[in-house]
């Protein structure tokens, strides 16, 4: 990706017949954003992970009293409510990650959202989950209502033990390394991920950041600008 910045001149001239003619120029230099890619290994801490993935079909036809009291439809449902790769793995949305940190950075260096959002990017949709054993259904009553007037009952995939590798992509120009990984782990700490996160009154969706890779020039973005 690249920037530019604009510098306008003016010449006046003199015509044939006495009249001053002025015209005016506008001249671009091109400036490369460096951008950078690094993994981010997190590891999840106690109670774990909730997935709030939205079902379409939930949405269009909430399931019915007598369909909450079986069990084997409590089971498809949640199931559907997970995250997957093309091959199956469990997964966690990208969208969880700019919104938090955003969220993070606000909050401790007073920084706006959208400026945080120009800073880096996740470059993909999903990323999977490291899970030594298959999630469980976590079942709570949620804070707002209905139309109605009654509590929600919800019915949530829940990770325990879970381990991620996130892709990051930051334009060094705008935030330094060192700057990215303290907002992950303040995110960590302090946001979380998920449904009924910390940011959220919740326990869920806390992690740590133990590792991370050296930044590389990000030539999959280079290519394309």
């Amino acid at each position: 990706m690249s920037k530019a910045t604009a510098t306008a001149t003016k010449k006046s001239e003199t015509s044939s017949n006495g009249s001053e003619k002025t015209t005016q120029s506008l001249s671009l230099q091109v400036m490369p954003f460096k951008a950078m890619k690094t993994e981010i290994t997190i590891v999840g801490e106690e109670p774990g992970l909730l997935v709030s993935r939205l079902v379409p079909e939930t949405l269009l036809n909430p399931p019915t009293k007598e369909q909450l009291k079986n069990p084997e439809f409590i089971k498809e449902m949640v199931s559907k409510a997970r995250y997957l790769m093309s091959d199956g793995t469990d997964a966690i949305s990208a969208t969880y990650f700019p919104k938090a940190i955003a969220r993070a950075a606000q909050r401790f260096y007073g920084f706006e959202m959208a400026t945080v959002y120009g800073m880096l990017r996740i470059p993909c949709e999903l990323i999977p989950l490291q899970i030594p054993r298959s999630y469980e259904t976590h079942v709570a009553v949620a804070k707002n209502w209905n139309a109605r007037g009654a509590a929600v009952v919800t019915h949530r995939p829940w990770y325990r033990e879970w381990k991620s590798v996130i892709p990051v992509v930051f334009w060094e120009d705008r935030i330094k390394f060192h700057e990215v990984i303290d907002l992950f782990r303040i995110t960590g700490s302090s946001v979380g991920l998920g449904a009924w996160r910390i940011d959220r009154s919740g326990v869920f969706g806390a992690f740590q950041v133990p590792t991370a890779t050296a930044p590389v020039v990000y030539d999959r973005w280079e290519k394309r600008s």
